[in-house]
């Protein structure tokens, strides 16, 4: 059984991880070297530390060199724009808040010095901007100096693999094409961002892939992968939770090297840095490691709900706001797919708060909102979205009016998801969150509790 299907068994087995550590070749992917400029100094300079603890064991295979160079300027050039566009809202922000405070109402109070007030607002709005453009000015040029590209040009000074040929990258640009059509993984979930952006990128992930397989099976040598990318081509997800790298990936590099292969994110791999290999690892490197981790996995999942039609928005709100939360782009994307000129909003049907908690709102005015939302019910945002272009068309056009009894008419048996007492909503919902996925659990004692509440 363990032998048949090695591939569920590679990491509960502690002795073949143990040799695996030993002495595996450790390849990083392109989004672990550009992540180096986007955290924090400590983040930076604990995992260079590591890296430079296994520097003789590094190496990259061509493309990821190649990806790495494409993105680096735009990285940094993110940084700076960050710096402009706070001080642009600070300083537009000023303007409106000082209209909407109109201390001009209180010219003839006795006590009040609206002109004093008004200073100090405008002294603290110019003092912020004056420290952001400070910071801005004391960052290095990175166009002209960059330290981090330094060190990582040293940690990989000649352990970088060498390209496919054209005859070698056209086959497996074909082969990409079966494998993407299939999902067999890696690189098929970028197929809708990189769609027209050529093969070189659209197949990046499954190139590299082949040219770590290719190396390894010469080399005679196991392999740790640290790789952030979140997406289902490399890990497995059931349920909205990560179970753990792709099988099917495990399985091909062992039938192609006769070797392993253990694929991590960054905060495991510093955490098994520091928990068996001797080497220092901050604490809160490791914490803010995850909190990236699981920051990214999150925006992932809404990305991965959002119908093609509304491509185009997600990709703007990227380009704008490269910093933003998943909370933050979870809230943008929504406000997007709003219509303004709609006399509706999903906010009326919703609650005013569904901004600030936009799934819970769905789950709190039904808690088995299956009933309307099919199979993507774990994800509200995309059965929303996909359901109806405008809530009227999906709940009738009088729904503001009455929408209890709107909802009566679309679903006549609405008592088995609102509950006996509909007009109070929250009665059946307990809810708890993972991620941006949502799992009910109502206890039978709960329910007796909430209709003796009722009665």
């Amino acid at each position: 059984m363990r032998n048949t299907f090695f591939e569920n068994y590679i990491f509960s087995d502690k002795e073949l991880v143990k040799n695996i550590w030993n002495d595996a070749i450790i390849v990083l992917d392109t989004n672990v070297l550009l992540h180096l400029y986007r955290y924090s100094e400590e983040y930076k300079e604990n995992l260079l530390n590591v890296l430079e603890h296994y520097k003789d064991r590094l190496w990259i295979p061509y493309q990821i060199g190649w990806e790495y160079h494409q993105n680096r300027s735009s990285v940094y050039i993110d940084i700076d724009i960050a710096y402009d566009q706070i001080i642009a809202s600070l300083e537009s922000g000023l303007i409106e808040f000082l209209k909407k405070l109109n201390l001009s109402k209180y010219s003839r109070h006795p006590k009040i010095d609206i002109n004093w007030f008004e200073n100090q607002i405008r002294s603290t709005i110019v003092g912020l901007c004056d420290h952001l453009r400070n910071m801005k000015d004391s960052c290095s040029d990175n166009s002209k100096i960059d330290a981090i590209n330094e060190r990582i040009t040293e940690l990989f000074d000649g352990k970088v693999g060498n390209d496919f040929d054209d005859s070698k990258l056209n086959k497996l640009y074909k082969d990409g094409q079966i494998r993407y059509s299939e999902k067999t993984p890696p690189g098929y979930c970028d197929a809708k961002e990189k769609k027209d952006r050529g093969n070189r990128h659209l197949y990046g992930d499954l190139i590299w892939w082949k040219q770590v397989l290719e190396y390894a099976q010469e080399k005679g040598s196991n392999v740790i992968l640290v790789t952030d990318d979140t997406k289902e081509d490399w890990y497995e997800k059931v349920k909205g939770k990560t179970i753990g790298p792709r099988k099917e990936l495990i399985k091909e590099f062992r039938n192609e090297t006769q070797k392993n292969i253990l694929i991590y994110p960054t905060p495991r791999f510093l955490e098994y840095a520091k928990e068996n290999m001797s080497v220092s690892v901050n604490q809160e490197t490791i914490t803010e490691a995850n909190e990236i981790y699981r920051e990214n996995e999150a925006i992932e999942e809404v990305i991965a709900s959002v119908p093609e039609e509304n491509e185009h928005e997600v990709a703007k709100i990227f380009s704008e706001n490269p910093w933003m939360s998943a909370e933050s782009f979870l809230q943008s994307y929504i406000k997007s797919i709003e219509n303004p000129s709609d006399a509706t909003k999903i906010s009326d049907i919703l609650g005013k708060d569904y901004l600030s908690n936009p799934l819970e709102s769905i789950a709190r005015f039904m808690p088995d909102h299956s009933a309307i939302f099919g199979k993507s019910a774990l994800n509200p945002v995309e059965g929303l979205a996909t359901a109806t272009t405008k809530i009227s068309d999906f709940l009738g056009k009088d729904y503001l009016s009455n929408p209890l009894e709107s909802m009566a008419r679309l679903m006549p048996g609405h008592s088995a998801i609102l509950g006996k007492s509909v007009l109070n909503l929250d009665g059946e919902a307990r809810t708890r969150f993972s991620g941006i996925g949502i799992h009910y659990h109502t206890t039978s004692s709960e329910r007796k509790d909430d209709k003796s509440a009722n009665k």
